[in-house]
């Protein structure tokens, strides 16, 4: 049986347990999902917004109404927006026209941008990754799902300490419960910096209870599509109208790797590790939590440092 939705005021005490009453004014949040995480998609993707805890509740509101009240209320109520179902006419959506799927889109982006939150994609092109990325630094930097959702990360946190003064900040991914371990292994060694903001809490949640979620699938199914047009077409690819006017209305940032962009990534991996003292203590570090947390003793797996 499908839960109830969860307010945003609720889901902020979710994430950061015993914080009321506590000094805990305001919290940045990251909503991100997936797509084309399937084995035979080229492209592998995550995307989502960020935004301070008003902006993400001025968000929740209007996705609500719009949900409440398709179309302007021509259209019966929606339990939950979803974009492929959305832009092929199907499940909830069965029966839309084609100008019908598409102005609802164009709402659902209008309450994105009302909102101010921010939005970041990142891209990466399964076959180059794992012809470059394997062994102990597949282990590091992860398969392509694993290095897009540590992009996120980082992103995310460098926005963060860039536009806001909140002092801490959670994260919210579409639960893939195959992928917890490792992302929460991943959460747990970003916590370890000791720069601002607190990294408070790290959720993995069904779209159905979380509307942001429903923001996050939105922006991900848009940046998926031009990364697919990209890789076969080139950066001269076209991107469609509405992923120009998320681009054109908030701070949006995407990142794509290709084949030239993995191969001098790679290639500066191995410089500073044999060049730059920091770097080479963070791997050495990375890679003795890594092979002390798999049960072979070795890096051979997935990351598996589990979050306390």
């Amino acid at each position: 049986m499908m839960g109830q939705l969860i307010p945003i005021r609720e889901l902020f005490s979710l994430l950061t347990p015993g914080a009321e009453g506590r000094g805990v004014l305001a919290m940045i949040n990251a909503y991100f999902d997936d797509s084309g995480t399937h084995e035979t998609s080229d492209v592998v993707v995550m995307a989502g917004i960020v935004g301070t805890e008003p902006e993400m509740q001025s968000l929740d509101a209007m996705w609500a109404s719009h949900l409440e009240h398709p179309l302007d209320g021509l259209k019966p109520p929606i339990k939950r927006f979803h974009m492929t179902d959305c832009f092929k006419s199907d499940g909830e959506f069965a029966g839309w026209s084609r100008v019908e799927t598409d102005y609802f889109c164009h709402q659902l982006q209008e309450t994105i941008i009302n909102s101010h939150v921010s939005a970041y994609g990142f891209a990466c092109v399964r076959k180059e990754w794992e012809a470059e990325f394997t062994g102990e630094y597949k282990v590091i930097f992860g398969d392509p799902e694993g290095y897009a959702v540590r992009a996120c990360f980082d992103r995310s946190i460098n926005w963060a300490r860039n536009r806001t003064f909140d002092p801490k900040m959670s994260f919210v991914f579409d639960d893939r419960p195959h992928r917890r371990r490792e992302n929460e292994g991943v959460f747990y060694i970003y916590q370890q910096i000791k720069r601002p903001p607190q990294l408070v809490g790290i959720s993995f949640m069904n779209s159905h209870k979380v509307r942001p979620l429903q923001a996050a699938d939105l922006v991900a199914w848009e940046f998926y599509n031009h990364a697919v047009g990209v890789l076969k077409n080139g950066r001269t690819h076209k991107p469609r109208k509405e992923i120009m006017h998320l681009l054109e209305n908030i701070e949006m940032y995407g990142q794509m790797t290709t084949a030239r962009e993995i191969a001098e990534m790679k290639r500066s991996i191995l410089e500073d590790e044999i060049n730059d003292r920091p770097a080479r203590e963070i791997f050495e570090v990375t890679r003795l939590m890594l092979s002390e947390s798999s049960p072979d003793g070795n890096c051979s797996g997935g990351v598996t440092v589990a979050a306390n």
